[in-house]
């Protein structure tokens, strides 16, 4: 084996195992859970007037439509939430507040 192709296969495992360094992930620390009645509503995002007396604004393009529409018949909701790049992203939504 040359040495210019041992350095790539070292440059390439550097890349591949350095790689997940860089992608954020999800964990305890950027999730949240919100409770409160809908204020707004778009094709992609509920704004909340949270139990806080918070607006919080969360888009909801992860969530199904289906679903969406399902937990929008009561006006309070419950909506388990990721931050990703500075934006809380609905993960989940239930009717109620409780």
């Amino acid at each position: 084996m040359t040495l210019r192709r041992l350095l790539a296969i070292a440059l390439a495992a550097m890349v591949l195992t350095g790689l997940p360094l860089l992608v954020p992930a999800a964990d305890a620390d950027n999730r949240a859970e919100f409770r409160g009645c809908v204020v707004n509503r778009t094709d992609t995002a509920i704004t909340l007037d949270t139990s806080g007396d918070e607006l919080v604004t969360i888009d909801t393009t992860w969530i199904s439509q289906a679903k969406l529409g399902e937990a929008l018949t009561d006006d309070c909701v419950t909506v388990k939430a990721v931050i990703v790049e500075g934006r809380f992203m609905a993960e989940s939504i239930e009717a109620g507040d409780e």
